[in-house]
């Protein structure tokens, strides 16, 4: 019983000090970092692009005849 619990130990020990996921992890969080202040700044872009075009819409509206 004391084999199995010291084996135990030792696999805990190991999965903890293994740091080759880490990178991948921190990528990860860097491509959703950024992808979120993309959508962030799109959905300005987006309500402005949607300003001018309803500008131009009510142009074109009013200066048919």
């Amino acid at each position: 019983m004391l084999r199995k619990k010291n084996s135990i130990q030792h696999r805990l020990r190991a999965c903890l000090a293994d740091r080759s996921g880490a990178t991948a992890i921190e990528y990860g969080l860097i491509i959703g970092i950024i992808s979120g202040a993309l959508i962030l700044g799109l959905e300005s872009v987006r309500d402005n692009l949607q300003a001018v075009f309803q500008l131009i819409i009510t142009t074109l509206t009013n200066a048919m005849p």
